[in-house]
């Protein structure tokens, strides 16, 4: 079972990719408004962006 953030990420994926298909607008619209989607609503469960940084550089 996922939890709460990583089914936030997928709903944002799964919608980014039917964006895509759909052809709604240009490839590159859809690209940065879901990564501008993704950075507000905090749908990786971070709390700032500090908190963010650091969670990827401990993943790598």
């Amino acid at each position: 079972m996922l939890s709460l953030p990583a089914y936030h990420t997928a709903i944002i994926f799964i919608a980014t990719i039917a964006a895509i298909v759909a052809n709604v607008l240009p490839t590159g619209a859809v690209a940065i408004i879901s990564v501008s989607v993704y950075a507000v609503l905090h749908a990786g469960g971070e709390t700032s962006t500090k908190v963010a940084s650091i969670s990827q550089i401990k993943c790598r």
